[in-house]
């Protein structure tokens, strides 16, 4: 009997370690060509003839082997005009870093801003460090294929 239980457990061993690798790469198919959003801030600007509310989001749009990440912002505004350049702001701020899938973690190389990226179900779950050993979970929902990269309709 106990040769039996040495034999069916490295049969499970030599299994697990086969299919690791599988999952890996399942894991990074999944993750390919798809891109989330995360609401990182909200601020409201008043002005002496109306006022506006700038929604900051950042980004992550993973191909094959890198990911890049970029800010968007939106602005609602009244009158609609004050909005002017906001949506432009960090129209350049784009960054493109490697990334792996560690079992249920998205490692992006040189980037740590929002920790491990912990892959939840549809959803990549982050930190936002708000400063003063504060820390808020991050939570990048996927973005539609059929809707655009930006933040219009989060």
């Amino acid at each position: 009997m106990t040769g039996m239980y040495v034999l069916v457990r490295k049969i499970l061993i030599l299994s697990l370690f086969l299919l690791l690798p599988v999952s890996k790469i399942n894991a990074q198919e999944q993750l390919e060509g798809k891109a989330y959003r995360a609401q990182i801030s909200e601020i409201c600007k008043e002005f002496e003839n109306g006022g506006c509310t700038l929604r900051v989001y950042r980004l992550l749009e993973f191909g094959k082997d890198s990911v890049n990440i970029t800010y968007k912002v939106t602005a609602d505004c009244v009158p609609e005009e004050l909005g002017g350049n906001y949506e432009k702001l960090y129209d350049n701020l784009t960054e493109k870093h490697k990334w792996t899938v560690e079992g249920d973690h998205v490692i992006i190389d040189g980037f740590s801003e929002y920790g491990t990226l912990v892959i939840q179900e549809e959803k990549l779950i982050g930190v936002l460090n708000l400063g003063n050993r504060e820390f808020k979970s991050l939570e990048f929902v996927e973005i539609p294929s059929s809707e655009d990269s930006g933040a219009d309709n989060p």
